[in-house]
Parts: structure tokens; C-alpha cells; sequence
């Protein structure tokens, strides 16, 4: 059934020209793995853990959450941060060995439609922004690959995902607070100072 099991996995990054400039961006993507049904994607200039996080908490909003998720032992979704939110949401992550392209192959099928439907094209096409470029990814998933007949499932993906939910669904503040990180940070005994994922931050004197 759909929701069993998510793959997900990001393209990129691919040079795009937004106005006068030409900047690389990736396409980070969650696709069901029976229906092969888009459930989320979105653009973004780095495949990093917050884009990651965004990605599934997108998906897990609409969807519910699934039984087990598949994604690159190479990629963002293998750090700790990540795999941890799933286990707290109770999502398997699929041990996976990396380089292995045949357990992908599903996705890396969707990311081959994508590059002829979505990447190529942009040549052709005017793009604004990164928001403009993401409701462009966006309709050519809705008006192409949703609607385009699979020969394996001999129907669409639409067809074959049929709207259905998942039943594993969660609150939407227990999916907020599952990716948090607590951290503990000694300040500095004169300045007050701390350092926090690089930035150099002071407490007030009451602290």
C-alpha cells in the first residue's frame, strides 16, 4: 500500500539563470514508493539538514508519516540530526549501502523525467526568484509527471496513490519539535560570549 515506504533523494545541483545572474540549486524530492506518487518537492540553493527537515515536514503534513523511509547513506538525510527526528517519530530509516543506484531506482527514474521535463526546459523559460523557479518544478510535476501513464503500474501515479492518507499521522507541533537538536554550550567566564553553529553569539549579563 502507499506510505509504506518514502524515497527520497536530491537533484543537483544544476546552473539555472534568475534575472542576470546564473546560481546552482538542487531539487530535493519525497516520492512514494508503491504509487512512485510526488508527495513533496521543493528548490533550494543547498541540499543542507534544515532543507532536508523541511522537505519531510512538508510530506508528514499532508500525508501522515510513513513506515519507512529509503534515502542515499551519502546524502544530508544521514546525519544524526535527521535519523534521530525519524526515530522519534517512529520512522525506519532503511539501511542502505552506498552507491547502490539499482535500490534507487525508482527515484532515479523520476529525477531522469525530470531532467527532460523541468531541467532542460529552463533554457527556454523566463525564471524570477527561487519562488518563482519552485512553482515552476511544481506545475511540471503536477501537469506532466503525476498524469503520466507508468508502464510498470500500467496507470499514473496520481491514479495509483488515489489520495489516500496514511494512518500513521502525528500533531503538527510533535513534527516541529522531533528535528530540534539540544545542544549545550559553555559561555565565555568575561565576555559572555558562546559560539552556536559558528556564530559567535553573547548572553545578556543576567545569564
Amino acid at each position: 500500500l502507499p506510505h509504506e515506504i518514502w524515497q527520497t533523494d536530491a537533484k543537483g545541483p544544476f546552473t539555472v539563470r534568475i534575472g542576470e545572474a546564473e546560481v546552482g540549486v538542487h531539487v530535493l524530492t519525497i516520492l512514494d514508493d508503491k504509487s512512485r506518487a510526488v508527495l513533496a518537492a521543493i528548490v533550494s540553493r543547498s541540499a543542507d539538514l534544515a532543507t532536508a527537515v523541511r522537505l519531510f515536514r512538508l510530506a508528514a503534513a499532508r500525508y501522515g508519516l510513513p513506515a519507512k523511509l529509503y534515502c542515499d547513506r551519502a546524502s544530508i538525510f544521514d546525519s544524526l540530526a535527521f535519523r534521530t527526528g525519524l526515530a522519534d517519530l517512529g520512522v525506519h530509516r532503511i539501511r542502505t549501502r552506498p552507491r547502490r543506484p539499482t535500490a534507487r531506482g525508482k527515484i532515479e527514474a523520476y529525477h531522469r523525467s525530470l531532467g527532460r521535463w523541468f531541467v532542460r526546459e529552463l533554457k527556454h523559460q523566463v525564471v524570477r526568484s527561487l519562488a518563482h523557479l519552485e512553482e515552476l518544478l511544481l506545475g511540471t510535476i503536477e501537469l506532466l509527471y503525476q498524469d503520466h501513464r507508468h508502464k510498470e503500474l500500467r496507470t499514473t501515479p496520481r491514479l495509483a496513490l488515489a489520495g489516500r492518507i496514511s494512518e500513521r499521522r502525528v500533531p503538527l507541533e510533535r513534527l516541529e519539535q522531533a528535528f530540534f537538536q539540544v545542544k549545550r554550550v559553555k559561555a565565555h567566564p568575561k565576555t559572555g560570549e558562546l559560539t552556536v553553529e559558528g556564530r559567535s553569539l553573547r548572553l545578556p549579563s543576567a545569564l
